[in-house]
């Protein structure tokens, strides 16, 4: 009786953990990021989670941020500001992330939303200062979308955009010369990149899938009298942006395949109730021990007579 309870919470706890990842297989999750490297020394910060996560790190001279919501909200920046001479590199990072199950000859589709973009310095005869973002988006492993675009510091003094080098590869976000990006309360200079709306078509799907949504922005160069930001969206203000993100699976023909969890439960069930068969018809058919009379000693022979 012992054995069969043990199995019995066996098959129950093997069928709440299916049962949940099975659930999570079918959900949204949505993660941010933050790192700052200052001179070889490294601070991090990461959150995952179902509805809203947010990762930051930040001091007086850096800040690196990401946010995400379940609704496909992201928001990310990095940048610093300050004269200590250090060397720096500060991103922040964003992704919503779905996997699916699809039917097969189904049709899917995948719009998206990426909110306004910004990259700016300030600097006092210092070059080289470097910003950058960078969109994706990947279905079952493969790149389907990319935006990447980076501005790097070529003069001394950024005043005008031939103090700037700006390069895009993949989708090209509109970019627009600016002098009024704010850096930490003071006023830099650089592009700004104008918001995109965009539609993916998947089809056809079948079977399981995922799709990542995510961007990340970085600066890197030297704190000496300068500053650098890299942002797009805002992290602090999500609820402000529209709904980044939106799956839309259509069609197919009902899957005939039982889930690998419902298998499981199954197969434990039969084995359960063959033990239990077993040990039934052990205790129904048991007549205690023989009486042998070739084996019983004289003695016990005339007491049984």
């Amino acid at each position: 009786e012992n054995d069969m309870n043990g199995i019995l919470r066996i098959v129950l706890a093997l069928g709440a953990l299916l049962t949940l990842s099975s659930a999570a297989m079918a959900g949204t999750i949505v993660g941010s990021t933050a790192s700052a490297d200052l001179g070889g020394t490294l601070f991090l910060d990461s959150d995952s989670g179902s509805t809203v996560v947010s990762a930051l790190v930040a001091d007086g001279e850096y800040r690196g941020q990401g946010g995400a919501t379940v609704a496909g909200q992201l928001g990310t920046t990095a940048s610093f500001f300050g004269a200590s001479g250090t060397f720096a590199k500060v991103t922040g990072s964003a992704s919503w992330t779905k996997t699916f199950d699809a039917a097969a000859g189904s049709t899917a589709t995948f719009d998206f939303f990426i909110p306004e973009a910004a990259i700016g310095f300030i600097s006092n005869n210092v070059p080289g200062l470097i910003g950058s973002y960078n969109v994706d988006i990947v279905f079952n492993g493969a790149s389907i979308f990319d935006a990447l675009g980076e501005v790097q510091l070529t003069g001394s003094f950024p005043v005008d955009p031939i103090d700037f080098s700006l390069d895009q590869q993949g989708t090209i976000l509109s970019a627009t010369f600016a002098d009024d990006i704010l850096i930490d309360g003071e006023i830099g200079r650089g592009y700004r990149f104008g918001a995109f709306s965009g539609r993916l078509n998947l089809s056809p799907v079948a079977g399981v899938n995922t799709i990542e949504y995510s961007m990340t922005t970085m600066v890197d160069g030297l704190i000496g009298e300068t500053g650098a930001l890299a942002s797009i969206g805002d992290p602090l203000n999500l609820a402000q942006q529209p709904a980044g993100a939106n799956l839309t699976v259509n069609g197919g023909d009902s899957p005939v395949v039982p889930e690998p969890s419902t298998l499981v439960i199954m197969l434990l069930g039969g084995l359960v109730m063959l033990l239990y068969r077993n040990r039934y018809f052990d205790k129904t058919n048991y007549r205690g021990p023989s009486l042998d009379p070739t084996t019983i000693e004289p003695s016990q022979t005339s007491a049984l007579v």
